[in-house]
């Protein structure tokens, strides 16, 4: 059976998908180069959480940005209570809830340590232990 394309029209069709599939594999490898000399970008915040019940509720370790406002790092812990947290050069505050409801979001009754306010910058590559992460038994406020 012939090629509907013979001649001058099959070559030039082989020629375009060689070169459109050496131009793919040429983006391809270009996309996995990356460059292993640029430093790390980030300093860790560790520590550890102390809860006043059995280490039976999951934790969350939460920091914050000071500048922004917004969540720059999370850690859900289960029975393990130390925590790292990777985060880029800036100050942050940092905190840890029982997440009773498994959401990952605090609410009004569930226990949580005070805010802690990092007042010296984190820098990249800097190792900051923080002090415990003390998680207090939940208020409940009574109805009247």
């Amino acid at each position: 059976m012939k090629s509907p394309l013979s001649g001058a029209p099959q070559r030039a069709v082989k020629a375009a998908l060689t070169l459109v599939l050496a131009s793919a594999c040429w983006s391809l490898t270009g996309c996995q180069t990356i460059d292993i000399t640029q430093p790390a970008l980030s300093g860790v915040l560790s520590g550890r959480v102390t809860t006043p019940t059995a280490a039976g509720e999951p934790v969350v370790v939460v920091a914050i940005d000071r500048a922004s406002g917004k969540v720059a790092h999370r850690a859900f812990l289960e029975a393990q209570r130390q925590y790292a947290l990777p985060v880029r050069s800036g100050t942050y505050k940092l905190f840890a809830f029982e997440d009773l409801d498994g959401d990952g979001a605090l609410d009004r009754d569930e226990p949580a340590s005070v805010l802690y306010s990092i007042a010296t910058p984190v820098n990249a590559n800097d190792k900051v232990e923080m002090p415990p992460l003390r998680i207090r038994a939940a208020r409940t406020l009574a109805r009247r």
